[in-house]
């Protein structure tokens, strides 16, 4: 696993072994920032199920303003941290649950460019985790959710969001979600 362009270029990132933690492929990453484009410089973004924090901080490597990593796994954390002082980054780590930190940031009342969302594939709230984005007021203007799912698993419809993009790569999908204008 490593920083596919920008500042930490071809840093390798520490990546666990096993099956508890699947970090996003590189694949995976050069699709969605060649998507996203110059949009990433300047933008607040959001990594979700972070795991080791890898799309977080091409983020960064791209010149993001800000990237929050949030995951559920003190050992997830532990990657991020490390990854983070391997590219000599600082950017806040939360060891929470989605839930707990989309309350939160609801009340603080932050907005961001990107939410990207990479849960185990077998996660199943993924339309209540849009419904509180869009409860919450959590995106920003022309904001977009992403949403990293395995490539056989129904796409998850929400009446208050577009898809704007879908993408099958290998075993995982990309989806890439805005909030409808009438919102």
């Amino acid at each position: 696993m490593r920083v596919i362009t920008g500042r930490y270029k071809g840093h390798r990132l520490f990546a666990p072994t096993g099956k508890n933690i699947r970090p996003t492929t590189d694949r995976t990453k050069e699709f969605l920032f060649s998507y996203l484009g110059d949009r990433i410089k300047n933008a607040y973004f959001l990594d979700l199920f972070a795991g080791t924090g890898g799309v977080g901080i091409e983020a960064l490597s791209r010149n993001a303003a800000q990237v929050i990593f949030v995951d559920s796994s003190y050992r997830a954390c532990e990657f991020i941290r490390k990854n983070l002082d391997k590219v000599g980054e600082r950017s806040p780590v939360y060891f929470k649950s989605e839930k707990v930190f989309l309350l939160q940031a609801i009340k603080q009342q932050l907005q961001f460019d990107f939410i990207f969302c990479d849960p185990p594939y077998s996660y199943r709230y993924f339309y209540d985790l849009l419904q509180s984005v869009r409860q919450g007021s959590l995106l920003k203007e022309n904001g977009s959710v992403i949403y990293e799912s395995g490539a056989k698993e129904k796409t998850i419809l929400h009446e208050a969001f577009k898809i704007i993009k879908e993408k099958i790569l290998g075993d995982t999908k990309i989806t890439i979600y805005q909030l409808n204008e009438t919102e």
